[in-house]
């Protein structure tokens, strides 16, 4: 005979459940292509149930990005807790480019962005968490090598690189597949000549928002 939840579990079940469905239906059709109300039918329940667990759709969102987000740490610590430096190397390659270049959280992301233009909690929601990935990917390069000294605001500078990076080639990938082969090596690669330049991140990351921003007319 099954157990019989309690009310606290049998709640955190529904809610399991509708943000396991709305993971599926954002990264299928988007955020604003999907309502309550398709998220709800998907998890086999009625539209309260989405209404009486998150107060509104953003909400819903975030704890999405905050699941996946929490399945990348995992990943994250699990794969870089131990190794030699060549270990490590290898390892933060493939977990960057597992974690960060998938195309659909990729476009996720975009599309919630654009709307915390609006909406100024949901941007300062998203930009909290912008940061935590932030600090660990800078986490896992200063342990790429264990005699790597660097300055902290050094090893922030390359981690968003690499994060922009990743996100970047995602979007690029959505026209060319191709456009990812080998990127996270080619990566390492820029990020290991780039090490001795760093007293000169900031003006080099500076510089390519210049170039990246459109004119103003």
């Amino acid at each position: 005979m099954a157990k019989r939840l309690t009310r606290s579990e049998a709640q955190a079940q529904t809610k399991a459940r509708l943000v396991e469905s709305a993971t599926q239906l954002y990264l299928q059709q988007g955020f604003a292509a999907t309502s309550n109300e398709q998220v709800a039918e998907e998890a086999g329940y009625s539209r309260g149930a989405v209404y009486s667990n998150f107060p509104s759709k953003e909400a819903l969102a975030l704890e999405v990005i905050d699941r996946h987000t929490e399945q990348v740490l995992e990943s994250y610590r699990t794969t870089l807790a131990e190794g030699s430096s060549e270990d490590r190397v290898q390892k933060f390659q493939d977990w960057i480019e597992q974690s960060l270049s998938d195309t659909g959280w990729a476009l996720l992301k975009i599309e919630l962005a654009l709307v915390a233009r609006r909406n100024s909690t949901l941007n300062d929601e998203l930009a909290a968490r912008d940061k935590t990935m932030l600090d660990h990917v800078a986490g896992a390069i200063s342990q790429l090598d264990d005699d790597l000294e660097l300055p902290e605001a050094s090893v922030r500078d390359l981690a968003r690189l690499c994060v922009a990076m990743g996100q970047g080639v995602a979007l690029d990938s959505i026209k060319d597949p191709s456009s990812t082969t080998d990127w996270t090596a080619r990566l390492l690669t820029a990020v290991q000549r780039l090490l001795p330049m760093s007293p000169m991140l900031p003006m080099l990351i500076a510089a390519s928002t210049d170039q990246a921003a459109p004119e103003q007319k």
